[in-house]
């Protein structure tokens, strides 16, 4: 007895997505994913390592702060507590150190320097993303989206913060901030207290929850 040996249409359902599925879905996010990728090409001596952003409070204060944090945990201990500083400080409950804050975990697998010049980047990329996103949100085309993502991403208020890392940190979220608090008020009552409580949340982890507020 001869056996049909054709594909059944439940067969093809099952079929992994082809090549043009992968590249329609990168087509479509084309706009975010360059804006991401755009600061480590444009700072691609950083990106590389071959310079860092070593200097004033980068260099006294932050950095240092970072990296004892890391060190710490390397260690086996929990970086609840600074004891270079005066007769010990609290490490943990200080907000400056963001231990919490995602992109600083680049401290605690990679070198120093690697690490500020990622974690630095980042900032930019996220600031470039949600900026899109925010825009798209309100009903700008990509085009002007992605002009007002490059105005903030790179505008006076992310470069000149690039020596304070918990501003820059804090100011990179507004927009996705600004996102979600409109999108949970046009989805509730206008009396509602849902859209408020939202709020602290990105505050819990920037570093620098003034720069939400």
């Amino acid at each position: 007895m001869l056996r049909n040996t054709q594909p059944t249409t439940s067969t093809r359902a099952q079929e992994p997505p082809t090549l043009s599925a992968l590249s329609s879905a990168l087509f479509a996010i084309r706009f975010p994913l360059m804006l991401a990728l755009l600061p480590f090409l444009l700072f691609l001596p950083l990106t590389l390592v071959r310079e860092t952003f070593y200097i004033h409070d980068v260099q006294y204060y932050f950095y240092p702060y970072h990296t004892i944090s890391a060190n710490i945990l390397r260690a086996g201990e929990l970086p609840l507590w600074n004891p270079y500083a005066f007769s010990g400080i609290p490490l943990i409950g200080d907000g400056q150190t963001a231990i919490f804050y995602p992109p600083n975990w680049f401290f605690f697998i990679l070198p120093g320097a690697a690490a500020l010049n990622y974690a630095i980047l980042l900032q930019f990329s996220i600031a470039g993303v949600g900026m899109y996103l925010c825009a798209r949100g309100f009903g700008l085309r990509r085009v002007p989206a992605s002009v007002a993502a490059l105005a903030f991403m790179f505008g006076g208020l992310m470069t000149a913060r690039v020596v304070h890392l918990s501003i820059m940190s804090g100011v990179a979220l507004v927009p996705l901030l600004l996102l979600c608090v409109d999108r949970a008020i046009s989805r509730q009552p206008a009396l509602s207290p849902q859209p408020s409580a939202l709020s602290p949340q990105p505050s819990a982890l920037s570093p620098q929850p003034s720069a939400l507020s």
